[in-house]
């Protein structure tokens, strides 16, 4: 009989142990996502803000061309491929840059530049203008790119893309990086 009880103690002990283990391991779980989650919808919610703030500038020439090279279908691929530029910057890696830049561009950038530090890293980025330079043939896009650490953004920068129309393929030429603003 005392073998019964010895057994059945252990058992008891073992499910208690492994169940609040259980609970234990998500609770801090389910805390996790929360905070995730939340931090997410706050920086959805800075950037509606934010788009809300500058949708008016979104295609904005500052040209009268009468080629049609300052027609929004022509302003909305500079903005396109600077939009699929900044999505590979975010992966760090130059050749997954290669396909929206000049020849001249990506044979002039090596990978460590293009990577730039480890930390912080860029995070989310907002297109707020694009306008066409008659005087230069190129398309100029400003964006604001957020960096992050630890994700948490931590500050930006007002960044101008200079892109060329290269018998309607359209490609990065110049990075032209603002300075570095904290956020507070």
């Amino acid at each position: 009989m005392k073998a019964f009880w010895s057994v059945l103690i252990t058992i008891v002990l073992t499910a208690v142990i492994v169940g609040s283990g259980s609970y234990y391991y998500m609770k801090i779980k389910n805390d996790k996502d929360k905070s995730d989650l939340s931090a997410k919808v706050n920086s959805l919610t800075n950037e509606v803000n934010a788009l809300k703030g500058t949708s008016s500038e979104s295609t904005v020439s500052t040209s009268t061309d009468s080629s049609g090279k300052s027609s929004t279908a022509n302003l909305d691929m500079a903005k396109e491929v600077t939009k699929n530029f900044l999505d590979a910057k975010k992966t760090r890696g130059l050749t997954n840059a290669k396909p929206y830049t000049t020849d001249a561009w990506y044979k002039a950038t090596n990978q460590e530049e293009f990577a730039g530090v480890s930390s912080p890293s860029m995070g989310r980025f907002i297109i707020s203008k694009a306008e066409y330079l008659s005087a230069a043939d190129l398309y100029k896009i400003t964006a604001t790119v957020y960096q992050n650490l630890q994700s948490e953004e931590v500050g930006y920068s007002v960044n101008s893309y200079m892109v060329v129309d290269q018998n309607g393929n359209f490609l990065v030429n110049e990075v032209k990086e603002g300075d570095f603003q904290e956020m507070k």
